[in-house]
């Protein structure tokens, strides 16, 4: 899984306009099954932020980019809930308890968010590369 290709990559066109410009829109992560290559800068698209001419939005390893969002979205929410309980252990049991809380739930995160983490950045470094490629082709 780590030493693969690119599975997908191709650039959506979203809008043309008269102008010069070219805006290419990539999202770091995706949310859930709904979210996509563009819907990640739809509100931004539909307020007419970005400057004329072409729009395109980078669709690239889409699953990866998705399993990523769960795993940050699951991590800032056990990571709340965490903090809930570490706050009630201090007022309980004082500065002992979060000394442990806090490492403890660094370890248990880390190697999950490594994992995802590394295969989205690995997948970028082509995605960049196939990119530049794509941009001096025009």
């Amino acid at each position: 899984r780590r030493i693969g290709d690119l599975e997908t990559f191709d650039m959506v066109l979203v809008d043309t306009s008269p102008g010069p410009g070219v805006t290419i829109a990539a999202a770091g992560w995706l949310e859930g099954d709904a979210d996509s290559a563009w819907g990640a800068w739809d509100q931004l698209l539909r307020q007419g932020q970005c400057d004329s001419g072409e729009l395109l939005a980078l669709n690239w390893e889409p699953g990866e980019l998705r399993r990523l969002g769960t795993v940050l979205s699951t991590y800032i929410k056990n990571q709340a809930v965490s903090y809930s309980i570490n706050m009630v252990g201090t007022a309980v049991l004082g500065a002992a308890f979060a000394s442990l809380a806090w490492p403890r739930a660094l370890l248990g995160a880390a190697s999950w968010i490594d994992s995802s983490w590394s295969m989205v950045q690995i997948r970028a470094d082509q995605a960049g590369e196939e990119l530049a490629r794509e941009l001096l082709a025009r």
